[in-house]
């Protein structure tokens, strides 16, 4: 049982980081390289949000920090699933 857990949440994480790598290329390659390096710091302030250059793009970082949350609550629940089916 906790195996299927542990392979579903793997699946999980798979999933949101590639999202993620499509959203760095789908967005870096249209709109500026610049966008690809912040993308990658995973990390926005709102004073950076609120700055002209990402008005357009404000929608697409939010996402992208969703999905990015999404997959750092992941990691630990995946370890702590495979923790207790090793220790099981």
């Amino acid at each position: 049982m906790l195996s299927l857990f542990s392979s579903i949440t793997l699946a999980l994480m798979l999933v949101t980081f590639l999202l993620k790598m499509a959203f760095i290329l789908h967005y870096g390659l249209r709109r500026n390289n610049q966008l690809i390096e912040h993308s990658l710091l995973f990390l926005f302030s709102r004073a950076e949000i609120k700055n002209s250059f990402y008005k357009p793009v404000t929608r697409y970082m939010r996402a992208s920090n969703r999905i990015t949350y999404a997959f750092y609550l992941l990691v630990p629940v995946y370890c702590i699933i495979k923790f207790f089916e090793l220790a099981i």
